[in-house]
């Protein structure tokens, strides 16, 4: 594997951020960044041997500085959503930015996504993409990581990502009220537009006659991760027309499966293309949302002494 050392911008004070490009032995590539720790490039082959790029994001710097932006970001502190943007330890209340609605998401302003990171070591083999996640802490802190990369396995940011086949090992979906934000149960997926125990397109039930898929616009839930503890297979999608599939490993227990619902109007990436909806689908594996809330959920904070370790995997294969 090579890896290639170059700079890709500097931050408005001054600070330079430097792009790492990883290439293996196939020619799979990828760039990471250190502003957000963020996938910027991933090169993949098609059926036909033509590498494309199937994530999404910017050819700048300055692209990535936009409010809000989580494109191909590390996210956290605590990524997705915290109810009421606060949460208690040893009875001592902490607030946080509430930035959707009344809630938290994402920690931001200020999350990890915004942050200088310092590349240690990588590893990039096997066509697969491996993340491994570690923290400590000097203070009791929640901590919630995940990757926020906006997938488009086509490699065509301009086709919608409803033709391509999704499947989830997932019997069940955290409940949550009418702003995201779970109520403590788990509502069985069988019988419902979020059953994708059996491969199916995106866009098959993404329109269905349900509340929360109407009110988001398309799928923005945490599906519950079937199996026993350790690194397990979580979802696969399928591109029919590229022939690329992407598994996805991971000893979370759930991830989130966000179809890219809406961008900011006019919104544009790499090579000045728009940002629409649904032409890309995120999978974030994570902790349940607003688990901090949640002592049923398999969650605890990181205390210090502790270490917080968790491993995803993204690996490519041709159909």
């Amino acid at each position: 594997m090579s890896i290639e050392k170059s700079v890709f911008g500097k931050m408005p004070d001054g600070t330079v951020i430097e792009s790492y490009t990883l290439r293996n032995k196939s020619g799979m590539t990828a760039q990471v960044i250190t502003y957000g720790c963020r996938i910027v490039k991933l090169l993949t082959a098609d059926k036909k041997g033509k590498f494309g790029d199937v994530v999404l994001g910017h050819d700048t710097l300055e692209g990535y500085l936009g409010n809000g932006d989580v494109f191909g970001a590390v996210v956290g502190r605590y990524a997705n959503r915290i109810g009421g943007a606060e949460f208690e330890i040893d009875g001592q209340r902490y607030s946080l930015a509430a930035n959707n609605g009344k809630n938290s998401l994402h920690s931001a302003p200020g999350g990890f996504q915004d942050r200088v990171w310092r590349l240690k070591r990588s590893d990039n083999d096997d066509d697969a993409l491996i993340m491994e996640y570690g923290a400590q802490t000097d203070h009791e802190t929640p901590v919630n990581l995940t990757n926020h990369s906006y997938f488009n396995i086509g490699a065509d940011v301009e086709k919608s990502v409803l033709s391509e086949e999704l499947q989830i090992n997932a019997d069940d979906i955290t409940a949550v009220s009418e702003d995201l934000i779970p109520t403590g149960e788990l509502t069985p997926v069988a019988g419902t537009p979020y059953d994708f125990n059996k491969p199916k397109t995106i866009g098959q039930d993404i329109k269905a006659n349900d509340a929360l898929l109407r009110s988001c616009g398309g799928y923005d839930h945490n599906f519950v991760i079937r199996g026993a503890d350790g690194i397990k297979k979580a979802a696969e999608l399928y591109d029919q027309l590229s022939g690329r599939a992407m598994a996805v490993f991971t000893d979370m227990p759930g991830i989130q499966i966000y179809t890219a619902n809406s961008f900011t109007p006019g919104a544009t990436g790499k090579a000045g293309k728009k940002h629409m909806a649904h032409h890309a689908i995120c999978l974030e594996t994570q902790f349940f949302p607003d688990s901090v809330h949640h002592p049923e959920f398999p969650f605890h904070n990181l205390k210090p002494g502790e270490k917080y370790k968790h491993t995803t995997i993204y690996k490519f294969t041709i159909r």
